[in-house]
């Protein structure tokens, strides 16, 4: 059985030919010394024949494939949380993974060492919450690809508060020890749209003392967020109940919080705050929502009352006090672009 999974979150039918060229830079490009296990995940897709050549291309490719559905066997958008989540628990689950490398689709394998350099971080050092990949730009129209500067990535992992969502390795024993507060666990699948990665890997800070990390190498070709782009519930949701998402929502203060924001143009404001959708449904913009949440989450633990005030930018607080305290402290293993083991203090 294999240790180590990858899986790939894919939407629309756009992402039928992303994933394609993804799969196959992985199964072209990968050098690793350990089987792997590969699933494509697809959150709710309604184009049938979309979603039939996706699971036809992963069986191409040697890779399981799986569809969001609600009770009746029809496709069901879930967001990305349980996205992320559904492919720890499958590979998890029906392999026996450990180690979790999750990739967006809007992605590429650029050099052969990419795999293992992610597990050989996750396998050799303690206290892991997440660790991710450089990415150099890739236009989608053209396929070009920026070169990669060795000045922006440095030679050595950077501590940060959250690897980057589209390409980051996890262990599966690590990413179960969250439970959040509507149930789910690992992911916090109310947050469907802001900070995802961030919460959890903020809370393993907290909570464990679990630290995470940007390896400076090797880099991966990302086409910008496309990957999501197209997903409908990226610009709305219905507005849930606080059993739902298990935090105390306050509509009067949800509205005055964004109203406040200086993150939304005052123009968007007049209609998207709380607006009646056609089933006559009260709904919001799912990114201010969900930057809702995530600030509710920090003030429910007792220990940042303040941080609906921090609302424009709340990673930052919970950033200063769970992640800049450990910066010089903790030494690491890594493989560097040589493919040299290095040992380092970040």
């Amino acid at each position: 059985m294999p240790e180590v999974g990858v899986g790939i979150t894919s939407y629309g039918s756009a992402g039928v030919k992303l994933t394609e060229a993804l799969l196959q830079s992985i199964r072209e490009k990968t050098e690793f010394d350990k089987d792997f296990a590969l699933l494509v995940l697809d959150d709710g897709t309604p184009d049938a024949r979309a979603v039939d050549e996706l699971a036809r291309i992963s069986w191409v490719y040697d890779a399981e494939f799986e569809q969001h559905k609600n009770r009746d066997g029809k496709p069901k958008n879930e967001g990305i949380p349980k996205s992320w989540n559904d492919c720890v628990r499958i590979l998890h689950d029906r392999f026996g993974c450990e180690d979790i490398i999750l990739l967006n689709n809007d992605l590429l394998v650029l050099h052969s060492e990419w795999l293992r350099n992610l597990v050989f971080f996750l396998d050799n050092n303690e206290k892991i919450a997440t660790v991710g990949l450089p990415l150099v730009q890739m236009d989608p129209t053209t396929g070009k690809i920026s070169p990669y500067n060795h000045e922006s990535f440095g030679t050595v992992p950077g501590l940060c508060g959250a690897a980057v969502g589209c390409c980051f390795g996890l262990k599966y024993s690590v990413w179960k020890k969250i439970k959040n507060p509507d149930s789910s666990i690992g992911y916090f699948e109310a947050l469907r749209s802001f900070h995802e990665e961030t919460l959890l890997a903020l809370r393993l800070a907290a909570e464990f003392g679990h630290l995470s990390y940007m390896l400076p190498w090797p880099p991966m070709a990302h086409a910008g967020g496309l990957t999501f782009q197209l997903n409908p519930v990226l610009t709305e949701m219905k507005w849930p109940s606080a059993e739902e998402v298990g935090l105390p929502i306050n509509r009067e203060e949800y509205i005055e919080i964004v109203r406040k924001s200086k993150v939304y143009p005052e123009a968007w404001k007049k209609d998207k705050i709380i607006w009646k959708n056609k089933q006559g449904e009260d709904v919001v913009d799912r990114m201010a929502f969900s930057r809702y949440l995530f600030c509710l989450f920090w003030k429910s633990t007792g220990k940042h009352s303040d941080m609906l005030a921090h609302y424009d930018d709340p990673h930052r607080p919970i950033h200063d006090a769970y992640v800049e305290i450990f910066r010089g402290t903790r030494k690491v293993k890594f493989i560097d672009k040589d493919g040299k083991v290095r040992e380092v203090v970040v």
